[in-house]
């Protein structure tokens, strides 16, 4: 999208057009998708694959539409003359000088190293990029690299620099004035310029897995920004304060992570955005402050993806409210303290996917009877979710339901599903429930096979499960040290 080859249609926005891109190229079959997306009606890729075959035609097409990528043997100036994109890789400076004419540049990826270097911690991200191998060698620093070249860099629409060595937010990015996508995630970028204002053209704006903890207010002249994504190098959950300011970015889809402040009345105006299809947010959540937010969700009629954090395990998330209107929400991610399960959450009839993490419910809560008469919800994921010994998926629910996750139910000893619930189920995970003794009761009772997957669990668990003579086949230690168990039934 950044490079204009996704183009525009009437009424529908890029990110709809570059799916339909993408879905013509599967029903072609020229690409594999390896990984859908919980489903595959829903069309929706994880990852895919080229053929070997595709792959040769892909490069030889490269090269005709001037694709370099650096270093090459006997490189000459000539051989970069009006080259539009360049892949760096295992580069020093030196090789970059050689590249003499680059006013013709439009992508500009200067890739490192995507695993832990000595005195950081990167972490691996399944919606990276680019995969890549080997080891970056910089002779002097990523940003000094790019201040060698920068002043041809005219023409340049998209900068990655993601898991270079990068420390200082490169100094010279001001000059690229027709820049659309930024990206210097999984760097040790500290802080963001006031010229970044200056970049009135930038769409996509990557500071995940940085140092970053503070935007300028330069960051409200970016008006055509669609996704603003923020997160802390090694804490996840660190966010960075956003003002009221932030709906005059109406052209935002995605925003990430904002930290909840009562002060700053974000969470009264993040409803402006109308155009807003993913927000994470990070805070403790209290009562008025999740009054205004499901206020503020009701008027996004594109939100699908919602993801609510805690910075620490004793904070709370507070949703407990009516919805006249709810949106259509696809994913929810809720990660804190919960008194009750919201009464909005049995509202979102759209939800595919829900992920629970750190509710704690008490016993007395009726833990999934909120989620089990959704009619799309595919996966359902629980982590110290509920204290109750007893777990209840009652007969004829959960009629979509095809992946089932429970993990540290601490108290849990018993789990049972009744005759014709969870009809679908294609994956059920239990790990790290320490007083559960036996295999749900009732879950293999049925013609269609379940792949179960079992690790941390107690001795008498899994001697049980080895005992019973319904498994087809099973295999242990999947990883090491784990004592991971995969059963088929």
């Amino acid at each position: 999208m950044a490079e204009g080859f996704v183009e525009e249609e009437l009424g529908k926005p890029l990110e709809d057009v570059s799916e339909t891109y993408l879905n013509i190229l599967i029903g072609r079959k020229l690409i594999q998708v390896s990984e859908w997306e919980i489903d595959r009606r829903q069309r929706r890729v994880r990852s895919f694959t080229v053929s070997s075959l595709f792959h040769e035609f892909l490069v030889s097409i490269s090269k005709k539409r001037r694709y370099l990528t650096l270093p090459q043997p006997n490189h000459s100036a000539s051989s970069s003359e009006h080259v539009r994109h360049i892949s760096v890789q295992n580069v020093t400076t030196t090789d970059l000088k050689r590249v003499t004419e680059l006013s013709k540049v439009r992508t500009f990826f200067m890739l490192g190293q995507q695993q832990q270097q000595e005195g950081t911690s990167i972490s691996g991200s399944s919606s990276s990029s680019h995969r890549f191998i080997g080891k970056a060698v910089f002779r002097r620093t990523a940003g000094d690299s790019l201040e060698n070249v920068s002043e041809n860099f005219k023409l340049l629409k998209v900068l990655d620099m993601q898991y270079t060595p990068l420390k200082d937010f490169p100094k010279d990015i001001e000059r690229l004035v027709l820049l659309r996508c930024l990206n210097l995630s999984h760097t040790q970028v500290q802080e963001v310029p006031r010229s970044i204002k200056k970049l009135v053209f930038l769409e996509t704006l990557n500071l995940k897995r940085t140092r970053v903890t503070n935007l300028p207010k330069g960051i409200y002249k970016l008006r055509r920004l669609h996704h603003l994504l923020v997160s802390y190098y090694d804490v996840e959950e660190q966010g960075v304060e956003l003002s009221k300011r932030i709906t005059i970015l109406s052209s935002l889809q995605e925003l990430s992570l904002v930290r909840v402040n009562s002060e700053t009345k974000t969470m009264k105006n993040i409803g402006n955005l109308k155009e807003l299809r993913k927000l994470r947010l990070v805070g403790c959540l209290r009562r008025e402050l999740g009054s205004e937010l499901c206020e503020s969700i009701q008027k996004m009629k594109s939100l699908s993806t919602l993801d609510v954090r805690v910075k620490t395990e004793n904070e709370s998330v507070y949703l407990d409210y009516d919805m006249e209107e709810p949106p259509q929400i696809q994913r929810l991610y809720l990660k804190g303290r919960l008194d009750w399960l919201p009464r909005c959450i049995s509202q979102l009839q759209s939800l595919v996917k829900v992920g629970l993490n750190g509710s704690k419910l008490n016993a007395n809560v009726k833990p999934v009877e909120a989620f089990e008469d959704l009619p799309s919800l595919m996966e359902l994921e629980m982590v110290k979710y509920y204290t109750g010994k007893e777990l209840v998926f009652r007969s004829g629910k959960f009629k979509s339901l095809k992946i089932l996750h429970i993990e540290e139910f601490d108290e849990l000893s018993e789990v049972v599903v009744e005759n014709y619930a969870i009809p679908k189920l294609e994956k059920l995970t239990i790990c790290k429930c320490k007083k559960l003794k036996s295999v749900p009761l009732g879950i293999f009772d049925r013609k269609q096979p379940v792949e179960f997957l079992v690790y941390d669990m107690n001795e008498e668990f899994i001697s049980n499960l080895q005992r019973g003579n319904k498994a087809k086949s099973y295999q242990q230690d999947l990883e090491p040290g784990i004592g991971s168990s995969q059963y088929y039934y």
